[in-house]
């Protein structure tokens, strides 16, 4: 997700027709500050390599920006405590040619 917020990003400079050689505004620079900031706690993030499941899930999404799919997992320990982890997820900015949210969600 965090690579598919920095294309709508460059998307709507895109959008802006600017030079190569033209600075951005200043709100813009904002955006991409805190976009460069929050990528570094990526390295932060836990990766677990071990998964046991009794219950798995997909759910997808679209708006007119983009759309995604997350599959995750569900596990019930035998404390009655759960675990859910995230498995996977696709997301894709959408096209710079408007098109319709239910299009998106086909």
């Amino acid at each position: 997700m965090v690579w598919t917020s920095i294309h709508i990003f460059l998307q709507v400079l895109w959008k802006l027709k600017l030079d190569w050689d033209t600075p951005i505004l200043s709100e813009y620079r904002h955006i991409w500050g805190q976009w460069a900031s929050n990528i570094c706690s990526l390295s932060d993030a836990p990766i677990q390599t071990h998964f046991t499941s009794n219950r798995q899930a997909t759910t997808t999404d679209a708006s007119d920006k983009g759309y995604s799919g997350v599959h995750y997992l569900h596990h019930l320990h035998k404390d009655t405590s759960v675990s859910v982890i995230l498995l996977t997820v696709k997301a894709r900015a959408a096209l710079v040619k408007p098109q319709t949210t239910p299009k998106f969600e086909l």
